[in-house]
């Protein structure tokens, strides 16, 4: 190709999976950004799940020297890798869109220290009363990794612990979002980090399409194409007045930081 993408300068989309990330994932990529050569369904960056499962599996991290020059190597050279047969004409930017890339954030600016990144919120109840995800899961490997640091980070004893897929939701939410809230926090600026609403997304998608333009450095003129399937958003498990309060008690204080309450949490047909 002509001209090269800027290596240094990816932009990064996470969220707890389950959020809503997959329709997150169609509008980046109607903004002309590459998210790589093998998509799912989801609109994830399969050829990064292998590096960020042996990163996340293998304890690997600034945090406990682990992670080193030869680790920031991997990954820019599989950012060559993929990107190498890319023509630059055809897309704004180079991406990844994998929510399990939140859990290797420092790492991962180490080795990409333009990053824009993009994350996607839920509320925490509306969330927790849908499926489960594999990060709350403990039928999945990703899940087995999870939990257990969830429940210690809350001070919860996970070898005794009976819950519900519904609360394992909650303590997976309420720890994911807690890592990226402190990092942004501590180490990003507003021109590096762009919160999304799946709420605004499913109410106000070209209002939320313009925002991710804007923040992307694109022109905001552009028009999202993206199909709501609000009936499919407004979809919950029914749940009890105790669920509800569990989930409020675990994820309230964060939840709160980002605007939400514990009476807003439902998706109504006249909301979008």
């Amino acid at each position: 190709m002509s001209e090269q993408f800027d290596l240094t300068a990816p932009v990064l989309i996470t969220g707890r999976g389950g959020s809503g990330t997959r329709l997150l994932s169609k509008l980046l990529q109607q903004s002309h950004l590459f998210l790589g050569n093998r998509l799912n369904r989801q609109g994830d960056s399969l050829e990064w799940v292998n590096i960020n499962r042996r990163m996340m599996f293998n304890d690997i991290k600034l945090s406990n020297n682990t992670y080193n020059d030869k680790w920031i190597d991997q990954f820019r050279k599989l950012a060559a890798q993929i990107t190498c047969n890319t023509s630059t004409k055809a897309y704004s930017n180079w991406g990844i869109k994998l929510p399990e890339m939140l859990f290797i954030l420092p790492e991962f600016f180490a080795a990409f220290p333009n990053t824009k990144l993009i994350h996607l919120i839920r509320h925490p109840i509306g969330l927790s009363c849908r499926r489960t995800h594999i990060t709350s899961r403990l039928d999945n490997p990703v899940g087995k990794w999870v939990l257990p640091q969830a429940y210690k980070y809350l001070g919860l004893n996970f070898e005794q612990s009976n819950a519900s897929n519904i609360i394992n939701n909650a303590i997976s939410w309420k720890y994911q979002l807690d890592i990226i809230t402190e990092f942004t926090e501590k180490h990003l600026s507003s021109h590096q980090y762009h919160v999304v609403k799946f709420e605004d997304m499913i109410k106000t998608p070209q209002k939320v399409f313009e925002g991710i333009n804007i923040f992307l450095c694109h022109s905001s003129k552009l028009q999202s194409e993206i199909e709501i399937d609000s009936k499919r958003a407004q979809k919950t498990k029914c749940v009890d007045t105790k669920d509800i309060n569990k989930i409020w008690s675990i994820c309230g204080k964060t939840a709160s930081k980002y605007g939400y309450t514990r009476q807003n949490w439902q998706l109504k047909k006249n909301d979008s």
